[in-house]
């Protein structure tokens, strides 16, 4: 059991540069980089080989990504190069209609970051 990869696991992060109208944040954006880069520094601190992100990384393939949001993950994510990131694409990462991945905010993550994986 001990040859077996370590990993962290989350699913529906959401992210989103629109506060939801049922959340009553003022700063949401903040609130959810803060949980990824937490994320992040838990898996480097307690040496995991990987975080699984088991779908939903965005709320939307289409709208409210801005690209201040897509910069402000791909620095996260440049700052822990040594984290591997594994993501499932949900059913929100997805453009519903054509179910294809091409044009998303998290196939953009994928080509941009070494680190960061569609599975």
């Amino acid at each position: 059991m001990s040859d077996m990869p370590l990993f962290l696991s989350c699913t529906d992060l959401h992210f989103t540069s629109k506060t939801p109208a049922c959340r009553q944040e003022h700063q949401f954006q903040n609130a959810q980089i803060m949980k990824l880069v937490h994320m992040l520094q838990e898996a480097r601190s307690t040496k995991f080989q990987m975080i699984l992100c088991a779908g939903d990384f965005f709320d939307s393939a289409t709208r409210n990504i801005t690209y201040d949001l897509l910069e402000i993950i791909i620095s996260c994510f440049r700052q822990y190069k040594d984290v591997m990131f594994l993501c499932v694409a949900g059913n929100h990462d997805m453009r519903f209609r054509q179910q294809t991945l091409d044009n998303t905010p998290l196939r953009l993550l994928s080509s941009a970051l070494p680190n960061f994986k569609i599975v």
